[in-house]
């Protein structure tokens, strides 16, 4: 490395520091001077870029394109890469067209859209893009026709629907309920979601209150979200919302609804609540079962008085020809009956009817004893019994 003196094409003396072999060290320190000084030049790339700027928002005012948002710096610089961007997109257009024009073709190739909604999607493009920050994240990459394409129709989308959206974003906030809390007592953080189809599904953080609750009342985690799966036995739809919903907002929780009925259930307390006790049909055996879930030596006791009860794979059974003992023991004890119980009960009913009913006579018999008989059988024969024999 070596030092070489010098004037530069400005007329500024100075040096450079010039390395390699030493017979090229002169001809490159030759040129380096050839050049405007460090400072000049710096000067000059700063007016350079001053002028490109200018000419692009000239360019940019011009062509009714939106003012750019950010530093002095930023809109300037994004200036001129937005018009390079709309001068690369509009020249792929055109080429397009002409295409399009020669092949007889509607639509672009590979899409639905024909080149009007393209070049309208292109202008839509421009105008919405206001931040400079943008065209400068997206300069080494440019924007290709497809993401024009994709954020216009994206764009389509949401002005078709937006009043839709803001509808339901107003709904799920009606169907949102905070709890009044006791001072001291703090309001649980987020948001618990309930969705219903052909189950209830609960969504929300992980949390131990929430998992206790979940659990107590049935639900499954099945990897994504707390589910419990909707049958004849766990009651109606609503119902299970309310009665989980119910318990959340009195332990803190907030809570959005899928519909104002299991809202107004949770919050006035006025549900069904879901029953374990049931008299259901045992197919295999043809038997009447009597099923609960949580242990009571009262409950067993009752049923395994019933005519006939039996206890078997953790239920009582008894033959359907009792079933009016059974009905009687269900509203007592609070059991619900199951559809196919019911039907079945029905059916034996309708057998029923079709039993004869027979008014019975009694049988007569005569008043005779024991030593009458004997008396009648030896007259009848011509013996005598010494026993009967006159002294």
């Amino acid at each position: 490395m070596a030092w070489y003196y010098g004037t530069y094409s400005c007329g500024h003396e100075g040096r450079v520091d010039i390395g390699g072999p030493t017979k090229d060290r002169q001809r490159k320190a030759d040129w380096r001077f050839s050049g405007l000084c460090p400072e000049c030049y710096k000067k000059h790339i700063e007016a350079e870029r001053e002028e490109k700027a200018r000419v692009a928002a000239e360019r940019s005012a011009g062509m009714e394109l939106p003012e750019l948002t950010g530093t002095d710096k930023q809109v300037a610089w994004a200036n001129d890469l937005r018009l390079k961007i709309l001068e690369n997109l509009t020249a792929y257009l055109k080429k397009l067209d002409r295409y399009m024009a020669e092949k007889g073709l509607e639509f672009i190739p590979n899409t639905t859209i024909g080149i009007d909604e393209a070049s309208n999607a292109l202008d839509w493009f421009m105008l919405s893009k206001t931040e400079a920050r943008y065209w400068i994240d997206i300069r080494q990459d440019g924007v290709t026709f497809n993401t024009l394409v994709n954020e216009y129709h994206t764009h389509l989308d949401e002005e078709l629907h937006g009043d839709a959206m803001k509808e339901v974003e107003e709904e799920e906030a009606m169907l949102t309920v905070v709890p009044k809390t006791e001072p001291g007592h703090e309001i649980k953080k987020g948001v618990v979601k309930f969705v219903i189809n052909d189950s209830v599904s609960v969504q929300y953080i992980k949390d131990p209150d929430f998992i206790g609750i979940a659990k107590e009342l049935g639900y499954k985690w099945n990897g994504s979200f707390w589910e419990k799966k909707i049958t004849e036995y766990t009651g109606d739809r609503n119902d299970r919302v309310a009665e989980m919903a119910n318990k959340l907002l009195l332990s803190g929780f907030t809570v959005q609804f899928p519909n104002n009925k299991a809202k107004e259930m949770a919050i006035s307390g006025n549900f069904a609540a879901e029953n374990d006790r049931w008299i259901k049909y045992n197919e295999t055996d043809n038997l009447l079962s009597i099923t609960w879930k949580v242990r009571s030596d009262m409950l067993y006791d009752s049923a395994r008085k019933l005519p006939g009860a039996k206890w078997k794979d953790s239920s009582m059974r008894v033959n359907i020809e009792f079933y009016r003992e059974v009905e009687d023991f269900a509203e007592t004890m609070g059991f619900s009956i199951s559809s196919m119980a019911k039907k079945k009960i029905e059916e034996y009913k309708l057998k029923e009817r079709g039993f004869e009913i027979a008014d019975v006579s009694i049988q007569s018999k005569e008043n005779v004893t024991d030593k009458e008989r004997i008396a009648k059988s030896l007259k009848n024969t011509g013996a005598i019994i010494k026993d009967l024999k006159d002294e």
